[in-house]
């Protein structure tokens, strides 16, 4: 046997490498799904409901982008969540950054939820003071 060339088994070793590595790639993926509903009660336009699904139990926060934007963390881990939204803006696209973290791993997604003006008969509220450790 030469040493120049290499053996058969060294093909065979280098291509059963191969395709353990690649194998494995493809079943690191697996499935969730996201779903928004807007005034999911029909009394409050600005508010929205998240509805989470996964294969895998996660913990899940959202931030509504904004002037002023709203965080809200869950720590439960589970593998199905409603969060309710609240804080969205009127009259367009809002963007609701939703992330989900898993063992080891985290998924990063924009939601977007488009809303309408607020009808005129709505009253303004202005706030003069604000005590956030009231909230």
């Amino acid at each position: 046997m030469s040493l120049k060339s290499p053996s058969f088994f060294a093909y065979l070793l280098c291509f059963t490498a191969i395709f353990i590595f690649f194998s494995s790639c493809n079943n690191s993926k697996f499935e969730y799904s996201i779903k928004a509903k807007l005034n999911p009660y029909g009394i409050s336009p600005l508010t929205a409901l998240i509805e989470l699904k996964s294969e895998e139990p996660f913990q899940a926060s959202f931030k509504v982008l904004g002037e002023s934007p709203i965080e809200q963390s869950f720590e439960l881990f589970t593998d199905s969540l409603s969060m309710p939204v609240v804080g969205l803006y009127p009259g367009i696209t809002n963007k609701v950054v939703v992330t989900l973290k898993f063992e080891g791993r985290a998924i990063v997604d924009t939601v977007k939820i488009t809303t309408n003006t607020i009808p005129n008969a709505f009253p303004r509220i202005n706030i003069d003071k604000l005590d956030r450790s009231k909230m």
